[in-house]
């Protein structure tokens, strides 16, 4: 498909693919927080192992294993799952094998800064407040390398975001396509109803869910509520209104990627979204209000 926009679940999963660490961990919490991308992205890639993992027998199966299992299903039912095969990441991953080296100089490199904690022993490094280890370090990497090679973009969670804006680093197969993707969710949030949400029940913490008494009903109810969610999702993207509101977002990102200027969301926002609040469902309308607010910012940034 021309100019198809193509979406890389990374993590430590990723990593484990190309044989270079051992954890399966992948950033799909992502999609439950950013529901809005499911509305743009054409294709999303997950390593084929994805969709053969169950848990280990005997094990119960969590409330996050359960979501991103709906998730993947109904991913590949409407035609939106690319799986890559292990061969593949594998044959790429030999040729990225100096990542490894890069991360390791990386961290030696920030151990001396302030405020850091390190250890070469554990390959571990604090920064920030937060916890990197260097598998999780080079899997995203690689992950980042492999999209680019793949014409995909890389779905990279907050913590990951956040170690390349503290590193301040010009990592280009990292840092392209990331505000684009920022910028086409956010705007893609205000193409949903305004009362659409995921499940809280999903993103509490479990021992938080373990001492209420509603955690029974919560467990009961996920899956309808999660179907409810990704019916629609899926709905929108079977209108016509919504079809051309993808058009108009790809020529002014388009153009204004040219032309040199930052989609000013704030702005956007302060326009357009108080226009939307009134419906709960959205209508021809609101897409149009959301197509003309687009291109009127395009006309004043790029005249």
């Amino acid at each position: 498909m021309k100019n198809e926009k193509k979406i890389l679940i990374p993590g430590l999963g990723v990593g484990k693919s190309m044989g270079l660490c051992d954890a399966c961990n992948m950033a799909f919490g992502e999609l439950f927080v950013n529901p809005s991308l499911l509305l743009w992205v054409d294709r999303i890639c997950i390593p084929k192992w994805c969709i053969d993992y169950h848990p280990d027998s005997g094990e119960r199966e969590s409330k996050g294993d359960f979501a991103v299992r709906m998730l993947i299903d109904t991913l590949g039912e409407n035609k939106l799952l690319e799986c890559i095969d292990d061969e593949t990441f594998k044959s790429y991953g030999k040729t990225i094998s100096g990542i490894g080296d890069f991360v390791a100089a990386e961290m030696r490199e920030l151990s001396v800064a302030e405020n850091v904690r390190f250890s070469e022993k554990d390959r571990f490094l604090k920064l920030g407040g937060e916890d990197f280890c260097a598998p999780y370090l080079t899997s995203n990497y690689a992950s980042a390398l492999f999209a680019h090679k793949i014409g995909a973009r890389c779905l990279f969670d907050h913590k990951f975001r956040s170690y390349i804006n503290l590193r301040n680093r010009n990592f280009s197969a990292v840092i392209s396509g990331q505000e684009i993707v920022q910028v086409r969710n956010e705007i893609f949030t205000a193409a949903l109803p305004n009362d659409f949400k995921m499940p809280n029940y999903i993103f509490t913490d479990p021992k938080i869910c373990s001492k209420c008494t509603k955690e029974g009903r919560c467990g009961q109810e996920l899956a309808t509520k999660l179907r409810e969610c990704f019916d629609t999702v899926l709905d929108v993207r079977n209108y016509d209104e919504f079809h051309l509101l993808r058009g108009v977002v790809d020529e002014v990102l388009v153009r204004g990627d040219k032309c040199g200027w930052n989609f000013p969301q704030k702005r956007f926002y302060q326009n357009y979204k108080p226009k939307l609040k009134k419906s709960k469902k959205r209508k021809s309308q609101d897409f149009q209000r959301l197509s003309d607010g687009l291109i009127l910012l395009w006309h004043f940034r790029c005249r």
